[in-house]
């Protein structure tokens, strides 16, 4: 019965210093940390404001780099500058500092990708940014068919949204971009999409077996004394 009763109150303790480590580490667990950037289909192209094609930007001269990359200390594409804000801005978006302000002001999305893109051909970069120049890229997102998507560019101190988003129904998403930066794709809540939100169910879950654990350490405690006392 003292085994019994060390082994419930041991147990008890291990819980005690677990569910508080665990609800902190796990407060907010973004699933778009984990994520590669979605492919590119198709070729990239500079056009004008009546889509009419520019120039065709070769594969080589945009980089694309999710956040996966950079929390994992594995990028090489990105300035340590570019690499700091991208972070900071990561982490602002975890612990809820700042939110994404979508154009039609409906807060019930969440953001299913995550990455960096930017140009490091000189003279694509010189290009876009001209006057009435956008950056056309259709992406691999594996969206659903009737999804409304939100595509939002982060320049370093503003969300600018894209000037033109199509879903095309077969998980592909095309942008047309005024500029690059921070890109975020974003779709409603709710549905098999990849949720970034918080573990807090865990937390609680984990919180709720102290609970009992906690009664039933008590209960033999308790049960065990008044055994002693008849004796």
């Amino acid at each position: 019965m003292k085994k019994l009763i060390c082994f419930s109150v041991m147990l008890v303790l291990c819980l005690t210093m677990v569910c508080p480590a665990f609800a902190e580490e796990s407060e907010f667990v973004p699933s778009i940390g984990y994520k590669d950037h979605p492919d590119i289909v198709g070729d990239v192209e500079l056009v004008d404001p009546e889509n009419k094609v520019i120039d065709v930007v070769p594969e080589e001269c945009l980089v694309i780099v999710p956040i996966a990359d950079v929390l994992n200390k594995t990028d090489e594409e990105l300035t340590d500058d570019e690499k700091k804000m991208f972070e900071e801005l990561y982490n602002k978006l975890s612990d809820g500092t700042i939110k994404v302000p979508y154009p039609d002001g409906d807060p019930n999305k969440v953001i299913r990708d995550l990455f960096y893109a930017k140009l490091i051909c000189e003279d694509r970069r010189v290009e876009l940014e001209k006057d009435d120049v956008y950056i056309k890229i259709t992406l691999d997102t594996g969206v659903d068919e009737d999804e409304t998507v939100t595509v939002m560019v982060f320049d370093g101190e503003e969300w600018i949204p894209a000037e033109k988003t199509e879903n095309n129904g077969d998980g592909t998403v095309t942008v047309v971009l005024d500029i690059l930066g921070v890109i975020s794709v974003s779709v409603p809540n709710g549905g098999d999409t990849p949720i970034t939100g918080d573990n807090s169910s865990s937390a609680t879950l984990l919180w709720v077996i102290l609970m009992v654990a906690s009664a039933a350490a008590l209960v033999v405690v308790i049960v065990s004394r008044r055994k002693i006392v008849e004796q």
